[in-house]
């Protein structure tokens, strides 16, 4: 749950709101009065009873950076198998990219582990058993998605994501979004190089189309 800024008081605080009963997410898309839709006694004070990063692992300053992890590799042979491209099985590689996400948890600060049984558990309580193609890589995909949290990826869970397809999202609809209310497929130019580099992005707009959140990229049929 929230923690604020307590990073001189982790040690008292951190063991009560990291309970995983206490956890709970805020609906995303909405700001302080849209959000009374959902929540009808919304209030500035009631954030305290919803979850944010823990500052004292994975959102502590001393957390590592992973550019690429063992288990985002594993995932992407998963996928390779279902493709017929690797010699290997998707479940196995499936298998291996979940336990290696979660027994990196002992990297970060307080060096948390995940006893083994649990991991199985979690694995045979998620299975690869899907029997297509696309519920093939629902499963997978949305397994890669849950494992960038970890990492504090977004960019690379966003790029697998606009790629693939999955996990099932529902993209927010605020009044008056850039996108219409749809996934954004990418990003837009920096507003300096419209004015200092005019000539190149006109060209480039030229060919790719309008510089806007929503038009795809030259791969993305």
């Amino acid at each position: 749950m929230w923690e604020g800024n307590i990073l001189s008081i982790q040690a008292q605080k951190l063991p009560t709101t990291t309970n995983p009963a206490l956890q709970k997410g805020l609906p995303n898309g909405y700001d302080a009065n849209t959000i009374k839709t959902v929540i009808p006694d919304f209030t500035s004070n009631v954030l305290v009873d919803f979850s944010e990063p823990n500052t004292g692992t994975i959102a502590s300053l001393n957390a590592p950076t992973v550019l690429q992890s063992y288990a985002e590799v594993e995932f992407l042979l998963a996928e390779a198998a279902v493709r017929s491209w690797d010699s290997g099985t998707a479940s196995a590689h499936y298998a291996a990219a979940i336990t290696a996400s979660m027994q990196s948890t002992t990297l970060f600060p307080g060096n948390i582990v995940i006893a083994p049984a649990a991991i199985s558990d979690y694995i045979t309580a998620h299975p690869l058993d899907g029997t297509t193609f696309e519920e093939l890589m629902e499963q997978i995909h949305t397994q890669f998605y849950l494992a960038h949290f970890m990492w504090y990826d977004n960019f690379e869970a966003w790029s697998n994501y606009r790629r693939t397809g999955y996990p099932t999202l529902t993209p927010p609809n605020y009044p008056g979004n850039f996108t219409g209310g749809t996934a954004l497929v990418r990003l837009r130019y920096p507003v300096s190089e419209s004015s200092l580099n005019k000539e190149n992005y006109d060209a480039a707009v030229a060919t790719q189309g309008p510089d806007l959140y929503t038009t795809p990229v030259w791969w993305d049929k």
